[in-house]
């Protein structure tokens, strides 16, 4: 899978979207990404769950092409940093039964890629990548964890549990009775959690009123 850089700029001018009408305080960016208009869909329903909880509202300007209206905001350096752009983030529990032991054994791992292939017995199962940092503290994890049950988790979706055979590093294969369907269901559900790339942030500029 080619990953495609994703960029912000922030508008400076054109219609005010719903967020904006009432002259409230905030920013607006444009992001802006090289892909079709499905991928588009897509990446515009990351933004908006991502931004729904702290009111934010995503408009759809033409494929590739998003407007996202922050309210409220006064330091646009962390808006710019903030978790409406992070790709998705895994974390790892030791199990006791059929339930998870807090706290986490690692958190805050990045996924960038995530697909479908076969285990060494043939069977469907899910591949994940992650950065390198993620990998040193799934290796750890692992190596201290041997033939214990594990449950691995992405954006607070349980994607499986496995029971460790071996230290593993920046590729986890995730493999059980899972049928091809199931499989794909899987890598859509990850890869839908996950943003194309890195984003860079030009420049911030403030909406409406002036925050207090």
């Amino acid at each position: 899978m080619r990953l495609l850089p994703l960029v912000l700029l922030i508008l400076t001018g054109g219609s005010p979207a719903a967020a904006q009408e009432d002259g409230a305080c905030g920013v607006r960016l444009r992001a802006t990404v090289d892909v079709g208009v499905m991928q588009s869909m897509r990446v515009g329903r990351i933004l908006a769950d991502r931004s729904d909880p702290v009111g934010g509202v995503v408009d759809l300007v033409s494929a590739g092409t998003f407007d996202i209206h922050l309210r409220d905001v006064t330091d646009f350096d962390a808006a710019a940093q903030s978790d409406l752009f992070r790709p998705a983030l895994g974390q790892i529990f030791l199990m006791d039964g059929d339930a998870r032991v807090e706290p986490p054994l690692a958190e805050g791992l990045v996924v960038t890629d995530a697909r479908p292939k076969m285990d060494g017995a043939g069977r469907p199962a899910v591949s994940l990548k992650f950065d390198t940092l993620s990998a040193e503290r799934i290796n750890r994890v692992t190596s201290e964890n041997i033939g214990q049950l594990l449950a691995f988790v992405i954006d607070g979706e349980e994607v499986a549990t496995a029971t460790v055979l071996e230290a593993v590093g920046d590729t986890i294969l995730l493999s059980g009775n899972f049928t091809d369907a199931e499989v794909a269901e899987k890598v859509a559900t990850i890869g839908y959690g996950s943003l194309p790339d890195a984003i860079e942030v030009e420049t911030v500029e403030a909406t409406g009123t002036p925050c207090d």
